[in-house]
């Protein structure tokens, strides 16, 4: 398969995750957002170190790739699981409501609202990755002299 229809197709892929993505975070009041987060990183994680592998092997250089971006990532992930998994965010919404602590309250809301943000970030900064790199490969065929790798 040729480079540029595999840019597409992780393209389409990353496309379909943010998808899914919204898909499960409508049935997370039904389901609660721990299923959500699973259910998206388990697809989440595959499709992530493919495109981490395709961009290694098309030796494409646009995206900071090295031990400090995926250390960031996966520090992230794992700290995004953990919220989840230990239902931090609900607890302190409820615990706020209950104990008439506006802060408190605040700080429940935004980390219930943190997998979906996590998950939404990670998988636009994959489809702008494999749409950076199907840019490279069209100029680099086309010999034009594109702009220069950062």
């Amino acid at each position: 398969m040729k480079p540029l229809a595999q840019a597409v197709g992780l393209a389409v892929l990353w496309g379909g995750l943010l998808i899914l993505l919204a898909v499960l975070w409508v049935q997370s009041p039904f389901t609660g957002s721990a299923s959500m987060f699973l259910g998206w990183t388990l697809p989440g994680a595959a499709l992530l170190a493919g495109t981490w592998f395709w961009l290694e092997a098309r030796k494409i250089r646009n995206v900071p790739r090295g031990r400090w971006p995926m250390g960031t990532v996966a520090a992230a992930w794992i700290l995004t699981a953990w919220v989840v998994l230990a239902g931090v965010g609900p607890e302190l919404a409820l615990d706020g409501l209950i104990l008439r602590d506006p802060a408190r309250r605040a700080l429940g809301t935004v980390l219930r609202w943190l997998p979906v943000v996590f998950a939404a970030a990670l998988s636009t900064a994959g489809l702008a990755a494999t749409l950076e790199a199907r840019y490279r490969i069209v100029h680099a065929e086309a010999g034009a002299p594109g702009p220069p790798s950062p």
